[in-house]
C-alpha cells in the first residue's frame, strides 16, 4: 500500500507547496484510521463490493493531467491527454474556473478547507493522492453567468481526481456533468462543494460507465438558509461505488437528493447516502432507485445523523429497487441516528419484483412485451429521470430489455 514516503516523492515531483504535502500525508493517515476502525460485522459498514485497489499505485505512476477546451455550450475536460491542464474561459466574467494545480496559490484557503476533514476512507484517499481536477468559485452576491455544462472524458488508464466548487453567500449556480468513460477505466473521483449562506446549487451528474470500475464521492457543506439539489443517473458500470456525504451545518439549510441506476449482466452498484444534520431546522429528502436485470446487484445504504444541536430538523431517506429477473439482487440498508430534540426522521426501503399485472395491462394497450417492460421501468425511475428531462430535454436512462 501507499506510504508517506511515496506521497512525498509524488508531491515533490510536482513541485507542490509544503502545506499541500502535509495535508496529503495527514489524509493518508486518516485513510488508514478509517480502514482500521471499520466495523466489518455491521450491515451499514460491511463491504459488499470488492474493489481492485491496484489502480491506486498505477494512478500515482501515471500522474495524468488533462486538457481543457470549449465546444459550443460545453466545457470539455479531457483526461486522456497528459501534461498540466490549463483552464481558461472567455465566457465567464465573474465565476472563477481553473485547474486544481493553478488554484493552489490564489485559493489556498478554499483548497485547505476541502481537504482537512474527510468523512470516509475514499475521501481521505482522494485528498492524499489526487493528481488533477477542476476548481470553480462563484463569488458572494454574484450568480453564475450561465448553466455550466461539463463533458468529462476519462482515459483507459487509472486516474484519481478532485474537483472543488465554492459557492459564495447570496449566490446561485446550476451545472450539468456528463462523464464519457473509456472501456475498462478504473478510478477514484471526489467532488467537494461548499455552499455559502442563502445560496442555492442545482446539479445533474450522468455517468455511462462503459464497463468500468469507478469510485465516485460527493462531499458537500451547507451554510445558513442554503439549498443543494443533486440528481444523478448511472449505467453500464461493471463496478460502481457512489458515496454522498452532506453536512447541513447552517440553520434552515436543506438538501434534495435523487439517484437512479440501471444494472444488467454482472454489474454491481454500491450507493451510500450519508446526511449529517448539525444546524437547527435543517431538512433533507433523499431517494435512490435501482432497476436491475440479469445477474446485476445493488446495495443502497442510507444514513441519517441528527446531532443534539440540530433541533426541529426533518429528514427522509428512501431506497427502492425493482428486480426484473430472478437472479438480480438488492440490499437496502437504512440507518437513523437521532439526538436532536423535536427532530423528525423517517426512512423506507422496498425491493420488489416486476408486476406482471402491470405488464399485462400495458400489453392490452397495444404495446409488445419489450415496450411494456421499458415503460414500467421508466415510470419507476421517473422521480429522478424527469429532472434530467426538464433540464436537458433528454431521457438519459432508457431500459433496453
Amino acid at each position: 500500500m501507499i506510504s508517506e514516503d511515496d506521497i512525498e516523492r509524488f508531491s515533490r515531483s510536482r513541485y507542490e507547496p509544503e502545506w499541500l504535502l502535509n495535508l496529503r500525508k495527514l489524509n493518508l493517515r486518516k485513510f488508514q484510521m478509517f480502514r482500521e476502525k471499520k466495523i466489518s460485522d455491521s450491515p451499514i459498514e460491511r463491504s459488499y463490493t470488492k474493489v481492485d485497489e491496484t489502480f491506486i499505485e498505477e494512478a500515482m505512476e501515471n500522474g495524468t493531467g488533462g486538457s481543457f477546451r470549449e465546444e459550443g455550450e460545453y466545457f470539455v475536460i479531457d483526461y486522456t491527454s497528459g501534461g498540466e491542464m490549463d483552464v481558461k474561459s472567455s465566457s465567464l466574467k465573474y465565476t472563477v474556473l481553473r485547474s486544481m494545480q493553478n488554484a493552489l496559490v490564489d485559493f489556498k484557503e478554499d483548497i485547505i478547507k476541502s481537504m482537512e476533514d474527510p468523512r470516509d476512507e475514499w475521501s481521505a484517499l482522494s485528498n492524499a493522492l489526487w493528481s488533477t481536477g477542476v476548481f470553480l468559485k462563484v463569488p458572494s452576491d454574484r450568480s453564475c453567468e450561465r448553466v455550466i455544462k461539463f463533458r468529462v472524458i476519462y482515459p483507459s488508464k487509472p486516474l484519481i481526481k478532485k474537483d472543488v466548487f465554492i459557492i459564495g453567500s447570496n449566490s446561485h449556480m446550476q451545472f450539468v456533468e456528463y462523464s464519457q468513460v473509456k472501456d475498462g477505466f478504473r478510478g477514484l473521483e471526489e467532488t467537494y462543494l461548499d455552499i455559502g449562506k442563502n445560496s442555492t446549487l442545482k446539479h445533474l451528474t450522468m455517468v455511462d460507465g462503459n464497463n468500468s470500475h469507478i469510485i465516485s464521492i460527493k462531499n458537500s457543506s451547507l451554510g445558513n438558509d442554503s439549498n443543494d439539489e443533486w440528481y444523478y443517473a448511472l449505467k453500464n458500470l461493471k463496478n460502481g461505488i457512489v458515496v454522498t456525504n452532506s453536512v447541513l451545518r447552517g440553520e434552515n439549510s436543506s438538501i434534495i437528493h435523487r439517484g437512479a441506476l440501471i444494472g444488467k449482466a454482472y454489474e454491481h452498484y454500491d450507493v451510500g447516502t450519508n446526511i449529517y444534520h448539525t444546524g437547527k431546522g435543517t431538512r433533507s429528502d433523499s431517494n435512490v432507485r435501482a432497476a436491475l436485470k440479469d445477474f446485476s446487484r445493488s446495495v443502497i445504504r442510507g444514513r441519517i445523523h441528527i446531532s443534539s444541536e440540530s433541533r426541529e430538523s426533518n429528514a427522509y431517506f428512501s431506497g427502492n429497487s425493482l428486480l426484473l429477473s430472478e437472479n438480480a439482487k438488492s440490499n437496502a440498508l437504512p440507518f437513523l441516528e437521532i439526538e436532536g430534540d423535536g427532530a423528525q426522521a423517517r426512512h423506507s426501503a422496498t425491493i420488489t419484483n416486476l408486476d406482471y399485472d402491470q405488464l399485462f395491462y400495458a400489453q392490452t394497450r397495444g404495446l409488445d412485451e419489450r415496450e411494456s417492460r421499458n415503460i414500467i421501468v421508466e415510470g419507476f425511475l421517473d422521480p429522478v429521470v424527469r429532472q434530467i428531462l426538464i433540464y436537458e430535454g433528454t431521457r438519459y436512462l432508457i431500459f433496453n430489455d
